[in-house]
C-alpha cells in the first residue's frame, strides 16, 4: 500500500469517528461484522443521506462479540446520537448479542419486539 492511500484512510477514518451525530432523527441502524484477515471490524450502518453515505461508527478487533458491539454503542451514544427515544437495532451475527443460544422464548420475545417496532406509528 501507499503511503498517500494509507493517510488518506487514517484521515477518512478519523473524520468518521469524530463526526457529531447530535440531531441524527434515527429510527433504525444495523450493526454487522466484517472480517479481514485475521481481524474483524464491527460498524453501524444507517440510512441517513449526507452522513458518511450511512457509516455511523467502527470498531476493531478479533471476532464478533458483545464486548465490540457494546464498545461500538457506547461511541455512538458519546458522540451524541440520541438514545432517550427508541431506536431500532438490528444485529446481524449470531455472536454480536452475547454468549448462548436465546432459546424459542427469547426468539419469540424479540420477534415481538420487532413487530411492535414496525406496527408504531412515526415519531
Amino acid at each position: 500500500m501507499s503511503r498517500r492511500f494509507v493517510a488518506a484512510t487514517q484521515t477518512a477514518l478519523g473524520e468518521l469517528l469524530a463526526a457529531d451525530l447530535s440531531g441524527m432523527n434515527l429510527e433504525a441502524f444495523l450493526v454487522d461484522g466484517v472480517h479481514f484477515a485475521e481481524s474483524c471490524c464491527i460498524v453501524a450502518l444507517a440510512d441517513h443521506p449526507g452522513r458518511h453515505e450511512g457509516r455511523l461508527s467502527l470498531v476493531e478487533g478479533s471476532t464478533e462479540n458483545a464486548w465490540l458491539v457494546t464498545e461500538l454503542l457506547v461511541d455512538l451514544r458519546e458522540r451524541w446520537l440520541d438514545v432517550t427515544r427508541p431506536v431500532l437495532a438490528v444485529l446481524d451475527g449470531s455472536n454480536l448479542a452475547g454468549p448462548g443460544d436465546l432459546g424459542r422464548t427469547g426468539r419469540a420475545q424479540g420477534a415481538g419486539y420487532l413487530g411492535m417496532a414496525w406496527r408504531s406509528p412515526a415519531p
